[in-house]
């Protein structure tokens, strides 16, 4: 097995071990007391008294609880502590770090649990599956805020998805409480949890008031976007114009421009095909290598040409004769400088595109509603909290942010899209997850849609204005006419121009047709043009490797039990609950 190999067996099995690392704990509880008071609004008050016998020192305990779709407030503990939040989850650090306790210690401590939603059942943790420890005595006492029906009750006791009971506690109903004990140890991550059913109206409906915001926000900013781009991105219908040229007085990489709204460094190739045709250059190839061969300064009117031209040959102040792959490929400015044309060239687009839909300002805004409606879902999804949770949220929108910049509008690279999908599929995942105890569901399928609805729309902008529409049905008119052209159609025009094939071929190139347009003049011209030397055959070989030397990744090397009793659920399946350990 190869170093490699076992790096990734490491990385692999790494979370796995750590799972299986933490070390023992040091207590046990003697003693818990739990009492739930459940008020008509659905906030629960919770009172526990912990006892905990330290068999080695340490500063004190602390105490999970879980707060997902709800709220946690009131805190108060009769001890020093500090409260840490992070995502469903707070936790009460218990003790003082610059003290150490032994023995017998006991711990106060309590809130108020808001729960959310329209609910008919009561399914709440009264002691969570998360404690490490044994748990030797546990009693509580519950409050309902009316009568309630006794055979809607059900107690499971166990690990986390154990339903109901057979021993090893006991529990009483009255009018409107539920007292009960244990008289046998809890094991590690054993819990207990009540779930009762009420009739509709038992409890006063209380949402969150995020939900109506959160919700109003999706759907005001999902029509905001689609309504920009209706109005400045959506292109009219374009209908191919069967033409034989491109428009007149138009540049190669225009072309890209107009047909898929960005200028790559296709269009570079394109341009130097284009600068060996009209004699500024000569190219040579063979089967594994090229070199580039200065014939003259340029001379034309074309800036970017010219750019490329001392991109290609200019060494400071001094200019190459020649310049080769392996040139090319060492060269620590070459790639610089094609960016910078390509940026430069990208730059300029109210020639073919509307002035409003190609306006930074309206950019901007597009892109932020499309980060914003992903935070909002995600929002959503992590049950409508801020505090520690904004570091999730704030990464969902640096992951959108960066599909949205890096692959925009880049339609053939499969890569963005494939990392939208895996973040979307991790939503979903969380989703599930949560779904349990979540009244969110419908919530975050509408920002799911909402999002999907944005992003859509802002990757379609800009919109074509009427030269780009012109240029475009031309020159999807002239790919046209390359898939079909007749040979005898072919002859008459290379009649007239004897230049036709190749003054066609960089706009080919950039079309995606160049081997069908090589193809079809095979028997009809000498496809051995002076500036070429080598088995023109070899031109897209040049082509996509001339391609791969413009970016900066090639250049300069690449940088259950048995229930007995119970009215439904499960162990660890409610609210509240959670867990601890020692600190």
């Amino acid at each position: 097995m190869n170093v490699n190999k076992i790096l990734f067996l490491l990385l692999f099995i790494s979370p796995l071990l750590c799972g299986f690392s933490a070390r023992a704990e040091n207590f046990v509880i003697k003693n818990y007391d739990i009492e739930l008071l459940v008020n008509r609004d659905q906030v629960v008050t919770v009172r526990e008294n912990i006892t905990a016998d330290f068999q080695i020192a340490s500063h004190g305990i602390f105490r999970d609880i879980p707060n997902k779709n709800s709220d946690i407030s009131s805190i108060y503990v009769d001890n020093r502590y500090s409260v840490e939040h992070s995502v469903g989850n707070v936790r009460l650090k218990i003790g003082s770090p610059d003290t150490l306790v032994t023995g017998l210690q006991n711990y106060g401590i309590s809130f108020k649990h808001q729960l959310f939603g329209d609910r008919r059942e009561f399914y709440y943790n009264i002691v969570g599956t998360g404690w490490p420890v044994t748990i030797e005595k546990v009693r509580f006492k519950v409050i309902l805020p009316a009568p309630f029906d006794k055979s809607k009750v059900g107690l499971s006791i166990g690990e986390y998805g154990t339903a109901g009971f057979k021993d090893g506690a006991r529990f009483t109903m009255f009018e409107k409480e539920i007292i009960g004990e244990t008289f046998a140890p809890l094991p590690p991550y054993h819990g207990i949890t009540l779930r009762m059913e009420f009739p509709q109206g038992y409890f006063n409906q209380k949402e969150n008031p995020w939900i109506p915001i959160t919700l109003w926000a999706i759907i005001i900013m999902s029509l905001l976007s689609f309504s920009i781009w209706f109005l400045y991105g959506k292109d009219a219908h374009i209908t191919p114009v069967v033409s034989f040229y491109p428009p007149k007085d138009f540049n190669v990489y225009e072309a890209e421009q107009v047909c898929t709204e960005k200028i790559t460094s296709k269009s570079l190739v394109a341009m130097l095909i284009a600068l060996a045709h009209q004699g500024f250059i000569n190219i040579v190839t063979d089967d594994k290598d090229f070199s580039l061969i200065r014939l003259k300064e340029y001379d034309g009117n074309n800036a970017a040409m010219k750019k490329l031209m001392e991109a290609l040959f200019k060494r400071g102040s001094h200019q190459l004769p020649t310049v080769g792959k392996n040139d090319l490929e060492k060269s620590t400015t070459f790639y610089k400088d094609c960016d910078s044309i390509l940026k430069s060239l990208n730059g300029y687009k109210s020639k073919f595109f509307s002035a409003v839909s190609v306006n930074k300002a309206v950019d901007c805004f597009m892109f932020l509603l499309s980060v914003g409606l992903v935070l909002l879902t995600a929002f959503a999804l992590n049950h409508y909290r801020f505090g520690d949770d904004m570091a999730g949220l704030l990464l969902s929108g640096l992951i959108c942010g960066c599909f949205l910049t890096v692959f925009r509008r880049n339609t053939k690279s499969l890569i963005g899209p494939a990392i939208f999908a895996v973040f979307v599929f991790y939503l979903f995942l969380q989703q599930v997850a949560n779904s349990m105890d979540s009244t969110n569901s419908w919530q975050v399928q509408c920002g799911f849609v909402g999002a999907i609805i944005s992003i859509i729309c802002y990757i379609q902008m800009p919109q074509l204005n009427f030269t780009g529409r012109r240029s475009k049905g031309e020159l999807l008119g002239l790919k046209k006419f390359i898939d079909v052209a007749e040979k005898k159609r072919l002859e008459l025009l290379v009649e007239e121009n004897p230049e036709y094939f190749y003054d066609i071929l960089p706009y080919a190139y950039i079309l995606g047709v160049s081997d069908k347009w090589i193809k079809q003049f095979e028997s009809i011209t000498d496809l051995n043009p002076d500036w070429y030397k080598g088995n023109f055959k070899n031109l897209n070989r040049f082509s996509k490797s001339m391609n791969l030397m413009t970016q900066p990744s090639v250049a300069n090397g690449g940088i259950s039990q048995t229930s007995s009793r119970g009215g439904g659920g499960f162990s660890g399946g409610g609210f509240g609950g959670g867990g601890g350990g020692s600190w």
